[in-house]
């Protein structure tokens, strides 16, 4: 409902809804209870299992690793590597970790 658009070979189906000025196309299947609404995707959501946590756009702009979700810049911050710190990586996935974020970065806004 809304302003919303469900279009190609796309499906909604289930308890899903779809609205606000979201846009579901192509091959997507949106089923269950899945909401999709306002600023959604325009791309699929990046996903990235790294050696110690797994990385997802939380939301458009933020990056949620591990449990905690930030804005995509905060990641690359002195605050962000002392969390990393405090939770046990080492210094290989501290850089590790900062190349996934700067690739978030590059794909995701």
């Amino acid at each position: 409902y809304g302003d919303a658009w469900v279009y190609g070979y796309a499906w909604v189906y289930g308890y899903a809804w779809v609205y606000g000025d979201a846009q579901v196309y192509g091959d997507a299947w949106v089923y269950g209870d899945a909401h999709v609404y306002g600023d959604a995707w325009e791309h699929s959501p990046l996903f990235i299992l790294g050696t110690r946590n797994s990385l997802s756009n939380a939301k458009k702009g933020h990056l949620r690793i591990g449990c905690k979700c930030e804005p995509f810049e905060w990641w690359l911050t002195e605050p962000a590597k002392a969390v990393a710190r405090d939770n046990g990586y080492t210094d290989a996935q501290l850089i590790e970790y900062e190349a996934y974020v700067r690739l978030f970065i590059a794909v995701g806004k």
